[in-house]
């Protein structure tokens, strides 16, 4: 509580005090409003219980406003928003609160560290004094999903869709050893029709409807006639979240040899999800294991993971004989 006399201090006691009298006795002594409520009432005694009547809903209402500030005060009680770039405006700091009690843009997030998941950096690093703080940041910066915080030095890093560890994915944050926690914002999961052994898997924050192989194919054409049975199609990894995933799926889970829907069979070289869509150069650059694809022998066009004969050594893809034996994963889309 603050007893400074300064006419100046915005909030005191002498303030609250001597200026809530002066309101108050305003507001319900010579207010125009008021004064015509009293004299519409036919006797002084029912003007007098109106007002009584009154004040119920009115210590309601201010109670209700204080409650208010106590909570923004404790939400910003560690850091000044405008100057941390939460906000632009005062009157925005009560918005930012309710947003946040609502989980606007998922801003309750999942934290892990980096044997489970990293992110790709976007912006600069700065301090924040909190991680809440951190988030808010967030929440504010396009393509955002996850942040990485240090909670002794305050160090902030927002970040891209967070993923699965790749080992050819070298500019990754929090870097391996790292104490910092990453916190990930987690993706709607897709509908999911469990018929024919398919469920929801997910991996930091995305998810996908998948059917894992009970048996292995002939090759990858009967893998890809299998799912389109389903009403599937051979998993597309598009996007490095959704290729984590199938590397989490088929390393930990499947545990032996994997197709993926990618090939480069109509064009050796070009290769191309079975969506239709080409690799990416973005992906190129991390997708495959070293010295790889290499079309050794020649007809190697079909991707795969190879954990069955490689073991740890797979780091990433592998091209292969499409007639090859061994697992696949269909995964449920909306045009398949």
């Amino acid at each position: 509580m603050c007893f400074s006399p300064d006419p100046k201090t915005r909030h005191s006691v002498w303030s609250m005090v001597i200026g809530g009298w002066a309101f108050w006795m305003h507001l319900y002594g010579v207010n125009q409003a008021q004064v015509q409520r009293c004299l519409s009432c036919p006797t002084v005694k029912k003007a007098q219980l109106a007002i009584w009547l009154n004040l119920p809903g009115l210590i309601f209402i201010v109670s209700a406003a204080c409650m208010i500030g106590v909570v923004m005060y404790a939400f910003y009680v560690d850091c000044h928003p405008i100057r941390y770039g939460i906000i632009a405006k005062t009157d925005q700091a009560a918005s930012v609160v309710a947003g946040a009690s609502s989980n606007t843009r998922g801003i309750v997030l999942r934290q892990t560290n980096y044997l489970e998941c990293q992110t790709r950096q976007i912006g600069e690093s700065w301090i924040a004094p909190s991680i809440f703080t951190c988030a808010f940041r967030c929440t504010n910066t396009e393509n955002c999903q996850a942040v990485v915080f240090n909670e002794a030095s305050g160090l902030c890093r927002l970040g891209s869709v967070a993923f699965g560890p790749l080992a050819m994915v070298t500019d990754a944050i929090p870097e391996t050893s790292s104490l910092d926690k990453i916190y990930y914002m987690k993706q709607p999961a897709p509908p999911c029709d469990t018929a024919n052994n398919f469920a929801i898997y997910d991996k930091c924050g995305a998810s996908a409807c998948l059917y894992l192989s009970t048996s292995n194919s002939k090759g990858y054409d009967d893998a890809k006639t299998d799912c389109s049975q389903m009403n599937s199609r051979l998993f597309v990894g598009n996007t490095i979240a959704k290729y984590s995933l199938f590397w989490y799926v088929s390393k930990y889970i499947i545990k032996e040899d994997t197709y993926i829907g990618l090939n480069d069979i109509e064009e050796e070289g070009t290769f191309v999800w079975e969506n239709g869509e080409p690799l990416s150069a973005e992906q190129n650059l991390y997708i495959w294991n070293q010295n790889q694809p290499s079309n050794g022998g020649s007809g190697e066009d079909c991707a795969e993971a190879n954990h069955g004969d490689w073991g740890d050594f797979a780091k990433a893809l592998n091209d292969e004989k499409c007639y090859v034996s061994q697992s696949y994963i269909c995964e449920r889309c909306e045009q398949c």
